[in-house]
């Protein structure tokens, strides 16, 4: 799951440097984009405390 949201990330964000966007939609991938990093890090806290 971990790899799969980061490659989702990944091309969400490199999106935003190759396409035009208006200025909600770039700030809905960006937030998009936040909320992937925020279940990431949960994720891998889980990973840790388990190990």
């Amino acid at each position: 799951m971990v790899k799969n949201l980061l490659f989702i990330a990944r091309d969400l964000l490199r999106s935003l440097g190759i396409m035009e966007f208006a200025e909600d939609e770039r700030n809905y991938i960006i937030d998009v984009a936040e909320r992937i990093m925020v279940v990431l890090s949960i994720e891998l806290e889980k990973d840790i405390i388990v190990e």
